[in-house]
């Protein structure tokens, strides 16, 4: 599955969302660029610019200036890039700018193969084989990084990388996703494999409910395609109707999604809240239910099939 959201240089911590473009922000968590945008054909689709985290799914915010796409592929010829994560695919679409495969960790001894940014940009766009740490952190515990979320170098274990970085540098190792593109899984069967940033950036995120909101504080629970995963939350954040550029742009609780779909909207994509399907009145949790937003199925087959967003009707 791809993120297309939140991911921005979630290496860096202002992450924009699958959504999903992400920006990284001085934090290292950078939301995923994913260089997905909201898709506006789709009302289940979140239009998000991240620029850091959005991931392909089985998980700062630095200016990607990708859009959250809630579909599994992007549009148009992108060369194969894969929306999803925090943010979306290089302006350009495909990559060759890959020293090493992330999937294979093909690097020599002492190194280990990392997504970083080759231009600037504060987008991961390319893979580069950087230095292991002789004492690294492993997955789960604090990890810094040098210079930035985007460098591609820290101190996590081979396999690993530093995630949800704030503007200390300092993030959390996560695991990168194993097996292949085509077949990509994780270790721990409460994560799945999120992959953006044109598939340089390939990692485990923890699946959530969006009702409960069950992420760890600073993150939120994001549909990236056609899963719920938790991304850090970077940065500003909108309420319902608010503008949103990326996955992570709005609220906990919140969804990105087609700006036509939401009362009040002033943008390509806007902010609305989730609801319970199953719930006695499932439109209770719409504060734009007077002007005509109702609970709408958002998945028609999925984890949490009673998940509903809160829109206007086609």
């Amino acid at each position: 599955m791809t993120l297309g959201a939140t991911l921005g240089a979630c290496g860096a911590r202002d992450l924009p969302a699958n959504e999903t473009e992400a920006t990284a922000s001085t934090s290292t968590t950078t939301p995923i660029d994913t260089g997905d945008e909201v898709d506006s054909a789709d009302p289940t689709s979140a239009s998000a610019t991240v620029p850091g985290t959005t991931i392909t799914s089985e998980t700062g915010p630095v200016d990607t200036g990708t859009s959250v796409d809630g579909s599994s592929s992007s549009d148009g010829d992108d060369g194969g890039c894969q929306a999803g994560f925090y943010g979306g695919c290089p302006p350009d679409g495909g990559n060759n700018n890959l020293e090493c495969d992330i999937w294979a960790q093909d690097c020599m001894r002492g190194e280990k193969c990392m997504p970083w940014s080759n231009d600037g940009s504060g987008l991961w766009n390319a893979t580069i084989c950087s230095p292991l740490d002789p004492d690294p952190a492993e997955v789960g515990e604090p990890c810094i990084v040098e210079g930035s979320g985007v460098s591609g170098i820290d101190n996590c274990a081979l396999g690993a990388m530093c995630w949800s970085v704030d503007d200390t540098n300092t993030g959390t190792c996560v695991d990168m996703c194993i097996g292949s593109e085509a077949n990509p899984t994780c270790a721990d069967p409460e994560t799945s494999c999120a992959i953006g940033y044109d598939g340089v950036v390939i990692l485990c995120l923890p699946v959530c409910d969006p009702l409960v909101q069950d992420c760890v504080e600073g993150d939120g629970c994001y549909l990236t395609d056609d899963e719920f995963l938790c991304q850090p939350v970077i940065g500003m954040t909108a309420g319902h109707g608010g503008p949103c550029t990326f996955l992570d742009s709005c609220e906990v609780g919140l969804q990105c999604t087609d700006g036509m779909n939401v009362a009040g909207c002033a943008g390509l994509s806007c902010c609305t809240e989730f609801c319970d399907l199953e719930a006695a009145d499932p439109n209770a949790v719409c504060s734009a239910a007077a002007d005509g937003e109702t609970c709408t199925v958002l998945l028609e087959d999925g984890q949490f099939p009673n998940v509903g967003i809160c829109r206007l009707p086609d």
